[in-house]
């Protein structure tokens, strides 16, 4: 939100911030070309070209973006954009393969602001877990990027998973309280970009354990838990057909 509710100069810097946003969640969720190679890499160059700019914005402005409708995600230094800058870096470099380049990344991803973690969504007055969904997506991923595959580390994937995809269910629930438009925007691109990382995950360990182990039968407890990350996107191609 704007700290400086009288001036309009801070209302209109927000509203910037949020529109690179959206642009750079557009460019890595959902990618318009018909040519699939020629779509990624222009999608890439798209998102890290808003991200920048996010970035340099972020570094100037003492207004943060409003990703929970409320003024506790006022930070002085807008640390909430350098986190979303973070995670759309680490996802536009996860989806070109440069492993190296997200790392760099990582710190600031596993270092949530206090004001998105306990973000306050005022009409459904109670707090919305999408950082919650986000973090532990991430951490679930970055072990599969890493190569972190021995049964104990995936089924801490798997719990993680689990977390996170009933983070994202009940973010997705609390969406329809959000009445203004462009937060609502932010908030269906973060959470699809939660539920590919998450159906992406999953679909890598069971491939994994296949591998390993082609007689083993599906968990129903899994089972049930990809069926519901699954529902979570439905639920978003409702209001983002393109997903």
């Amino acid at each position: 939100s704007v700290s400086n509710k009288v001036d309009p100069i801070a209302h209109v810097s927000q509203a910037f911030r949020e529109h690179l946003l959206r642009y750079a969640l557009s460019s890595i969720v959902l990618p318009t070309s018909s040519d699939e190679n020629s779509s990624g890499n222009e999608s890439a160059r798209d998102a890290l070209h808003f991200l920048h700019m996010l970035n340099e914005c972020a570094s100037t402005s003492r207004d943060s973006i409003n990703m929970s409708s409320s003024a506790a995600a006022a930070v002085s230094d807008d640390e909430v954009a350098k986190w979303w800058v973070a995670v759309g870096m680490v996802a536009v470099h996860w989806l070109k393969g440069e492993d190296e380049a997200a790392e760099r990344f990582y710190s600031t991803v596993e270092s949530v602001p206090k004001s998105l973690w306990n973000a306050e969504d005022p009409v459904a007055n109670s707090r919305n877990p999408l950082a919650k969904a986000i973090l532990r997506a991430y951490l679930a991923k970055k072990r599969i990027v890493k190569g972190d595959l021995t049964p104990d580390s995936l089924e801490d994937c798997l719990q993680l998973c689990w977390k996170s995809g009933a983070h994202l269910a009940e973010s997705i629930n609390l969406g329809s309280s959000l009445h203004h438009s462009g937060v609502s925007r932010l908030h269906q691109l973060a959470q699809l970009l939660c539920c590919d990382w998450l159906l992406g995950t999953r679909k890598d360990i069971w491939e994994f354990s296949q591998k390993s182990n082609p007689n083993q039968s599906v968990d129903p407890v899994e089972l049930r838990s990809f069926q519901s990350d699954l529902d979570s996107l439905q639920k978003l191609t409702h209001n983002v057909p393109a997903a």
